[in-house]
């Protein structure tokens, strides 16, 4: 098998965490030598999201392949793939997200290695629940299993995965140009500027959020970057909350770093998480984070931050009242970490790991 050879493969939504983890990754791939090639299903029903992804490929000189699907289940795609494989005989294949990975199991030939990358699961949907526990049941059949944390990787494990499957590469800080966006400075007695950076659905905890908003207002201004299905309801929720003042709804934004130069500290108030790409940009850039024990954050939230257990209005208020306090402390180590997490978290070290993983299978 040609270890120096992959195909990765994602059906993409908007340009998000595991969007970023791709089109970075795969960058990085290549610029160590790797043979590169990226597989895009366009999802037909939205087909500018698919446009807009290969785009940003075609921007750092990544190959792509176009596939094409109508619906969820779609046996069109399914013969793209039998006879795409017919020229890509042998190989690592590294899939993305459900989709890719069911149909890239169902076609590949023996010949192939199939790496499975697991994001995290949002479970958002009962369609998305089904889906999300459909991919667990292929995946000790696959050749490995890339969680993003090591809290995932002992989730994998305690659903049935093989430990030998499972190989744990943490995200990559995505961002560049840190040093051209300065942070403005926090003026002394105003408010702490809060950012929130993420789609808004109910995993992500961002109503209880508001609802702990009630008791802090004082103490905080909150910008909320992204979009999702709840971004009316919430917006409702802050004008029945007498909120509107404190909390700015200002959509998805694809550079978020003029954002974080306006902001003092990163909030994540989310209910479920892999390792968030926006944790690891933000701590990059030197903001401590106030969020809920969920996912990577309870290894990578020390003393550059505070968190509290997740699903609670009350929690987050008293977590923001107890961040407000010592602020000034998880500020300074913030931003004496951030030089770190920029190293330990580059590129070039998420390239590393992944091509010592693929000279392994």
């Amino acid at each position: 098998m040609n270890t120096e050879k992959c195909m990765h493969f994602i059906a993409p939504g908007p340009i998000a965490g595991a969007e970023k983890v791709v089109l970075t990754g795969c960058h990085a791939l290549m610029q160590q030598g790797m043979q590169v090639t990226l597989g895009v299903i366009h999802e037909t029903r939205f087909p500018k999201i698919g446009t807009e992804f290969c785009r940003a490929a075609q921007d750092l000189n990544i190959p792509t392949v176009d596939f094409y699907a109508a619906s969820a289940i779609d046996f069109g795609l399914k013969e793209q793939l039998e006879i795409f494989w017919e020229s890509y005989p042998a190989g690592i294949i590294h899939a993305h997200g459900f989709k890719a990975i069911t149909y890239c199991f169902l076609t590949k030939k023996t010949t192939h290695k199939l790496v499975v990358h697991q994001h995290g699961h949002t479970s958002h949907t009962l369609k998305v629940k089904i889906y999300e526990k459909l991919e667990s049941l292929l995946l000790n059949r696959c050749d490995r299993v890339i969680p993003v944390s090591l809290e995932m990787s002992e989730a994998l494990k305690k659903i049935g995965i093989r430990p030998e499957k499972i190989c744990t590469i943490q995200n990559m800080v995505a961002i560049k140009d840190i040093e051209k966006y300065p942070q403005s400075p926090k003026k002394e007695r105003a408010p702490i500027r809060l950012i929130y950076v993420g789609r808004l659905g109910q995993e992500k905890g961002i109503d209880l959020l508001i609802h702990a908003f009630k008791d802090v207002a004082g103490l905080y201004q909150l910008r909320v970057l992204g979009r999702g299905p709840l971004e009316h309801s919430l917006k409702e929720l802050c004008k029945k909350l007498k909120l509107t003042k404190s909390i700015e709804f200002v959509g998805f934004q694809k550079n978020v770093l003029p954002f974080f130069q306006e902001a003092d500290a990163l909030i994540i108030p989310s209910l479920r998480e892999g390792l968030p790409m926006t944790l690891l940009e933000a701590m990059a850039y030197g903001l401590p984070i106030a969020g809920t024990t969920v996912g990577a954050l309870n290894s990578l939230v020390t003393t550059n931050g505070l968190l509290t257990n997740p699903g609670s209005s009350e929690k987050l208020a008293s977590l923001l009242k107890d961040f407000a306090k010592n602020f000034k402390k998880f500020d300074k180590i913030a931003k004496e970490k951030a030089p770190i997490v920029m190293t330990e978290y580059s590129a070039k070290t998420w390239a590393t790991k992944t091509l010592k993983m693929y000279q392994g299978l």
